[in-house]
């Protein structure tokens, strides 16, 4: 349902079977939980790696749990 690609050189891409997603999360769309993880997922361009997206997620799953790429 997520499948997550990464290469040495920084890009790499995060595909996601929306359809699948949504029914699985249907009934927990209000959930703060929820919502964090499918703004996560939208930041990831499927078609094309993106170095910069890639390094902003490392940072939204740190500062998660309270942690910095500081």
């Amino acid at each position: 349902m997520i499948g997550a690609n990464d290469e040495p050189n920084g890009h790499g891409t995060v595909c996601v079977d929306w359809p699948r997603l949504n029914e699985l999360l249907k009934d927990k769309m209000e959930n703060e939980d929820c919502k964090k993880l499918i703004a996560f997922l939208r930041l990831s361009n499927p078609y094309v790696g993106d170095a910069i997206c890639n390094l902003l997620m490392v940072e939204a799953v740190l500062r998660d749990f309270g942690y910095s790429v500081n």
